[in-house]
């Protein structure tokens, strides 16, 4: 029996995208032949075991099926260079309207995947794109078990780059109310492109 085989594009590094196309790479060579070009060079720090992974992953490139699926994972203004058919494109947004070129990219390409239910209605009341799937990123449970402590602060951990985007001044806002409960919050967030003072202000939006 032949194996099923995906072609994947996307970036395989330490930032948001990358670590998903890397999860998404592993998830899918358990099942199918997964042929990955990287959009960029494949610079992480991850597990040996992952890197055996992803690195046989891209040497499945030489021999690909230029007929298997193209699935490309990027922003959804850049959804048009695919290897294969169908082309589906997998953006990750948090707004709900799209420019004039992401609305065409959105609409070029033969289907759409999505993180959440909320985004397919976004994409199917702004756009002409009606092959929309929610593709659930899920949780690793190998790496986030539940947790056995039954007392003690209910604790939330913030991540992603400091910005209004993101709606960090929105989450500070909201845990300020509980200020006084039991709860801890750990910031894991940056912005390499915001100065330091300008970083600074965000962390002592959640300084109460």
């Amino acid at each position: 029996m032949i194996k099923k085989q995906v072609n994947l594009i996307g970036p395989v590094n330490s930032l948001s995208y990358g670590i998903v196309t890397l999860n998404i790479a592993e998830s899918l060579s358990e099942q199918v032949d997964v042929s990955l070009f990287p959009i960029n060079e494949f610079n992480i720090d991850c597990p040996p075991a992952k890197v055996q992974i992803v690195t046989k992953c891209i040497n499945n490139t030489k021999n690909y099926n230029s007929k298997a699926p193209s699935i490309r994972i990027w922003h959804q203004h850049n959804l048009a260079s695919h290897v294969g058919s169908p082309r589906i494109g997998f953006p990750i947004f948090e707004l709900d309207r799209f420019s004039d070129m992401e609305r065409h990219h959105i609409e070029n390409v033969d289907a759409l995947f999505v993180c959440s239910h909320w985004a397919k209605d976004v994409v199917l009341n702004t756009t002409s794109q009606k092959n929309v799937y929610v593709v659930p990123l899920g949780v690793d449970r190998r790496i986030f078990t539940p947790s056995k402590i039954t007392n003690g602060p209910t604790s939330f951990l913030i991540s992603g780059k400091w910005e209004i985007r993101k709606a960090h001044d929105k989450i500070a806002k909201a845990l300020y109310k509980f200020k006084d409960r039991n709860i801890k919050v750990i910031l894991a967030c940056d912005n390499v492109f915001s100065s330091p003072d300008e970083n600074n202000a965000w962390v002592n939006m959640f300084s109460f």
